[in-house]
Parts: C-alpha cells; sequence; structure tokens
C-alpha cells in the first residue's frame, strides 16, 4: 500500500507541473549543393517539417577551414 500511495504522488507531481516549453529550431547543415542533400530540400519544400510541428531550418555553409569553425559555432 505505501508504494502504491508514493506512485501516485510521483505520478501527480510529474504530470501536473509540467509545461510545454518553446524548442530552439533545429538547424541542419549542408556544405554542397548536391542530390545528398535533395531530400532535406524535398521535405522543406512539401511541407512536411511544418505538417510535424518540426521548426527545421537548413544552412548552407561554403568554404574550407571557415566551414569547419562556424559548424561549431552552432
Amino acid at each position: 500500500m505505501r508504494y502504491v500511495i508514493l506512485s501516485l504522488i510521483l505520478c501527480v507531481a510529474v504530470f501536473v507541473g509540467h509545461r510545454p516549453v518553446a524548442a530552439e529550431p533545429l538547424r541542419i547543415v549542408y556544405t554542397a549543393i548536391s542530390l545528398m542533400y535533395g531530400p532535406l530540400w524535398v521535405t522543406q519544400q512539401a511541407g512536411l517539417f511544418k505538417k510535424y510541428n518540426l521548426d527545421v531550418e537548413l544552412l548552407y555553409l561554403s568554404g574550407g577551414s571557415r566551414r569547419n569553425h562556424r559548424s561549431f559555432a552552432f
């Protein structure tokens, strides 16, 4: 009986105190304009990210050594 009461208190504490939190956008970095990244563009153009409530930002990074430094900044 003691474990049942503790379980109920735990469930109430977890579910009652939960508030939705705004998430940051998911940033997807692509480094070349090629067919390899085609599914990302098609998915964005078709609106599938928004359909499934995903806030996605596609970022293009060009260049050599600068690309490595910028990708760590995100």
